[in-house]
């Protein structure tokens, strides 16, 4: 038998809902725009909101997913 040691990145897509409320002189393409620039983690979209004088009212996270596995390197272990 041979042993090998295997380094992997697994790569997570997850896709969540928001349902926000804006003030009418808002643009959503603003918004859209701050989360994708500013937002390093769900749960800051709802401050982000605020920034922009709205409020978050519904948020649906998804718990499944699709998962990629990337073989980085392998190598053979030592007896």
């Amino acid at each position: 038998m041979q042993k090998y040691k295997i380094k992997f990145e697994e790569k997570v897509t997850l896709e969540h809902e928001v349902i926000v409320e804006i003030p009418e002189e808002i643009s959503i393409n603003d918004i859209c725009n701050c989360i994708e620039q500013k937002c390093q983690r769900i749960y800051d979209i709802s401050d982000y909101i605020r920034e922009f004088n709205g409020r978050q009212i519904d948020f649906t996270e998804d718990t499944c997913g699709e998962t990629e596995m990337v073989v980085e390197s392998f190598r053979k272990c030592k007896e």
